[in-house]
Parts: structure tokens; C-alpha cells; sequence
């Protein structure tokens, strides 16, 4: 709410009591829900919270996180922040195929930052998803993605056509999933739509034990057939793959024929 004071009014931190500060952040933090992705309150508490922390005399230079709360949570939330992460070998490769076929131009260095996040991140040695090791790297890896995205100064670097997909199951669904749980299938989708490292996000993706999640889920294949056919709806003035009919097509086809998604999906 202090975001919206009127521009002639000068707020100092000696206005504010810490307690109160407390209790506004306990209510603003977003959640991961992808229920409100889209929503205006999305966008705007974390800008609440961040100018809530600067006020109180936080350093914007440091980002803290509780790893020992991440470890707590249950399962599917590091899962969807897995499946997220993927996101970015998929989404890069649309944004070079957009690139290529006359659309948009590349910012290298927001490439070559989120490129080092996932391949961080993906290249990890860890024996389970709770270990610290792992954990730091999921978590720096998203913070790098978030700054290829400042300096791209938009979110190409991160979100492509598996973001369109889960955009597109988000207004399908009823009761739509996980943001991540559902970008996650999307990406390993388009990698194998792509011909593009496929193979690492499925050897991610079993030795984690996303696959072993997503199948108690439920998932419907009519669904992320009708998803794909949504997708460039999403965002018409985008050229990913999924632009294009025939890697529209490949996807649907895939949903049927490759052993995983056959798997995983109802």
C-alpha cells in the first residue's frame, strides 16, 4: 500500500513501525500458486514488498533466502521451481528461432546469464532434492534468470512457447496446476519438438523425481492437446515454434507417441 501514496507526499522509515512493516509482509509475499498468475496483485507485491524491505533499512544488494523453509516445503514446490528452471533451455532456443526468422533481436549478454543459470543448475552433482548443494543452485539459478530477464528488459531470455502451453492450461483448467509443474512438461514437449537437449532436462527430470510426481497428478492429454492449439493465442505478436502449424502438429503427435509423455499423461 505504500506504493500508491501520493507523489507529494515523502515517506521516511520514521514513519513506519517495523511490527506493522512485519505483518504487511506476512500478507504480501506471493504465492506460487499459479491461480494468480496474471492477476494485478502478481505484479504488485512484490514491488510492495520490495520498496517494504528498502524502507525498513534492508540492503537491495544481498538476496536472503531460508533454505531450511525451502527443505520444509512440501516436495511438489521444489519440484515446480525444477521444472521452471528447465524452462530456460527451451525458451532461449524459441528466442533464437524467432531471431532467425525476422522477428525481434537477441540481447547476447541476457543469453549468455540465463544460459550459465540453467546450465548451473542442471549440471549439478547432488544425491537429493533436499541436499544444501542442490537447493543453492535452484535457488541462484532463478535469480540469474531473473536478471537475464532486467537486461533483456523483457522476459524472452526465460519464457517461451512451454510458458504459452501453461499460460493456455491455465485457462483451460478448472483447477489449473503448479506454474512450474506444468511448464516443465511443456519444456521437455518443445526440447523434443526442437531436437534440442531433450535428453538432459529427461535425465533432470527422473533423477529428481519430477517424472515420478507429475504421474500422481492426474494429468490429461486432451488437455495440453487443446493447450498447444491455445498457445500462439497467448502471445500473437511472438514467433516461437508454436507459431508454426507443423511444430504445432509435432507436439500434439508427441503427446501420443513418446514414452514419457505417454507415461505421464491420461
Amino acid at each position: 500500500m505504500m506504493y500508491f501514496f501520493p507523489k507529494n507526499i515523502k515517506p521516511s522509515i520514521n514513519d513506519f513501525n517495523k511490527n506493522d512493516i512485519k505483518k504487511v509482509m506476512g500478507i504480501c509475499i506471493p504465492s506460487t500458486s499459479s491461480k494468480i498468475i496474471g492477476s494485478i496483485s502478481y505484479f504488485l507485491e512484490p514491488i510492495i514488498l520490495t520498496n517494504s524491505l528498502l524502507l525498513c533499512g534492508y540492503n537491495k544488494d544481498f538476496i536472503i533466502v531460508d533454505t531450511d523453509v525451502i527443505k520444509s516445503a512440501p516436495d511438489k514446490f521444489i519440484y515446480s521451481g525444477i521444472g521452471d528452471m528447465v524452462s530456460k533451455i527451451t525458451a532461449i532456443y524459441d528466442w533464437q528461432f524467432e531471431v532467425a526468422n525476422g522477428v525481434g533481436s537477441m540481447v547476447d549478454s541476457a543469453v549468455m546469464v540465463a544460459k550459465k543459470a540453467v546450465n548451473s543448475f542442471v549440471r549439478t552433482p547432488y544425491e537429493d532434492i533436499h541436499d544444501d548443494i542442490f537447493l543453492r543452485e535452484l535457488l541462484d539459478s532463478l535469480a540469474m534468470s531473473g536478471i537475464a530477464n532486467e537486461i533483456a528488459g523483457g522476459s524472452l531470455p526465460t519464457s517461451g512457447s512451454e510458458h504459452l502451453i501453461s499460460h493456455a492450461l491455465d485457462k483451460i483448467l478448472e483447477v489449473p496446476g503448479l506454474h512450474g509443474i506444468q511448464v516443465g512438461i511443456a519444456t521437455y514437449i518443445m526440447a523434443v519438438v526442437q531436437d534440442h537437449r531433450y535428453e538432459r532436462i529427461d535425465k533432470v527430470f527422473t533423477d529428481t523425481g519430477f517424472w515420478d510426481y507429475v504421474m500422481t497428478l492426474d494429468m490429461k492429454r486432451e488437455d495440453f492437446i487443446k493447450a498447444i492449439d491455445m498457445a500462439p493465442s497467448i502471445k500473437p505478436h511472438r514467433y516461437t515454434f508454436l507459431h508454426v502449424e507443423k511444430y504445432r502438429e509435432a507436439a500434439k503427435a508427441l503427446l501420443s507417441t513418446d514414452e514419457k509423455l505417454s507415461r505421464v499423461l491420461k
